[in-house]
């Protein structure tokens, strides 16, 4: 997977980044060791602070690849924070 630095404009301005798929599933490995696949329902929390080398891969399941992205501005104290990384599989989401 090649590596992506997440330094640019639009990082440095909403600087969180939530991803979740319904069909399908994202790959990531970043330069601070973390590494997995989210699957189905599953969410991947990204915090871009003073930026962050990764690398995404999307995976089919069936021809299919469903999910979603949503950026949120941080407050300006908080952008230049370390860059943070957390995933959550399917059974430690709650759905309603």
């Amino acid at each position: 997977m090649p590596p992506f630095k997440q330094t640019n404009l639009a990082s440095r301005e909403l600087q969180l980044s939530t991803l979740g798929m319904l069909a399908g599933c994202m790959r990531h490995k970043d330069i601070m060791g973390n590494e997995g696949v989210i699957k189905v329902h599953g969410v991947q929390w990204m915090t871009a602070g003073k930026g962050i080398v990764h690398s995404e891969m999307q995976e089919q399941d069936r021809g299919l690849l469903v999910g979603f992205r949503l950026w949120v501005n941080l407050p300006s104290k908080d952008k230049m924070c370390e860059s943070k990384y957390q995933e959550f599989v399917a059974q430690d989401v709650t759905l309603e």
